[in-house]
């Protein structure tokens, strides 16, 4: 196997987008995406501006319905606000499908279905799981919400949150264009209309929370209309999968320390915003853009590695804020302050944009 200049590991938005945009500047890069086909994941697929705008300069603009208004509810309490800026909902099977298209036809070598079994600091020796070793001169490693062994990500404290996802049937329009967000002790829930006739339901909980609500999805659901009556119609959606997606121990806070060497960290492998602030997708584009660039400047991935923890130095506070903010008792007081100042609602939208619209 011929060894590229670059390889790029994993398939998600940003591992696609680097490969893209260094395969535009005339670099040898590939790409390995362990999965064979198109698939969903656990996101919440709300694209932000900073996130739109990045799309569109790749060449894949969001598609999917227009998000104009947040919906926070807490027990039998709701605040509402038009969003401050312009959104959209994206599909991730179909964000991460076109990106990937995207690359290849950007002149990236794409494989699929190769997993990579270990990767070396030192010498950038890829290990793939069929027994072939690359070795090319850089690495991007983009693998989301999955460590590659000797690459764990750690923060403070403890990382035991689980994540689920359920793709449910819309069976009216009265929540055309709006987002809402569900908050209960321990975590936190999301309701996105995606097209015309679906929706994605996420829901973000401390494994503790999860267990005492019995850990399993029905009984999820169950205790959270008890905690939430007027979520019980969304709560009881026709679900579209046989069982959610789910994913488990996310480090919500993270921002990946400068590191020598030549291994380049982008996207929820660079930083872990909590998911309530709908920025995880715009940070993996804008990494992946900051590391294309770095490498063809000439920048090792310890300049990257600065630049990263300088501009998304917020995404630690927002991980303190996440952990304060799923206790029952600020959660009721912030949704009942933003019943009376409805700009507040607005203003923490705007504030926890990480990524600037322009791109």
């Amino acid at each position: 196997m011929s060894a590229p200049e670059v390889v790029v590991i994993g398939g998600g938005p940003a591992g696609s987008a680097t490969a893209i945009r260094l395969a535009e500047a005339g670099v040898a890069v590939m790409l390995l995406e362990r999965s064979d086909g198109p698939h969903d994941k656990v996101c919440g697929e709300f694209v932000g501006p900073g996130a739109a705008a990045h799309l569109a300069r790749l060449g894949l603009p969001p598609t999917g319905a227009a998000i104009r208004t947040l919906r926070l509810t807490c027990g039998d309490r709701a605040a509402v606000s038009p969003l401050p800026f312009a959104a959209h909902a994206m599909s991730r099977r179909e964000m991460d499908a076109g990106l990937l298209e995207l690359a290849a036809a950007r002149g990236a070598e794409v494989r699929r279905g190769v997993a990579v079994r270990d990767l070396d600091r030192d010498s950038l020796a890829v290990a793939l799981a069929d027994g072939n070793v690359i070795r090319p001169r850089a690495v991007v490693l983009a693998t989301g919400k999955h460590d590659l062994r000797g690459f764990r990500r750690a923060v403070p404290g403890r990382a035991d949150h689980v994540g689920l996802k359920m793709r449910v049937r819309r069976d009216s329009d009265a929540d055309a264009g709006v987002i809402e967000l569900l908050l209960f002790r321990g975590g936190y829930a999301g309701y996105l209309p995606l097209d015309a006739a679906t929706a994605t339901l996420c829901v973000a909980i401390s494994a503790r929370r999860y267990r005492e609500f019995g850990a399993t999805w029905p009984a999820l659901l169950a205790e959270l209309g008890r905690c939430a009556p007027p979520w019980r119609a969304r709560l009881a959606a026709e679900p579209l999968w046989p069982q959610p997606l789910a994913v488990a121990g996310q480090p919500y806070g993270f921002v990946a320390p400068p590191e020598a060497g030549a291994v380049y960290r982008v996207g929820d492998q660079a930083a872990v915003v909590p998911s309530f602030s709908g920025e995880g997708i715009g940070i993996a584009l804008a990494t992946a853009r900051m590391a294309a660039d770095a490498y063809l400047n000439g920048d090792g991935a310890g300049v990257y590695g600065r630049r990263v923890g300088a501009k998304f130095a917020r995404v630690a506070t927002l991980g303190t804020v996440s952990r304060i903010g799923e206790t029952g008792a600020a959660q009721a007081l912030g949704v009942w302050v933003a019943r009376f100042a409805p700009g507040l609602l607005a203003a923490v939208a705007r504030a926890t944009r990480l990524v600037e619209a322009e791109g």
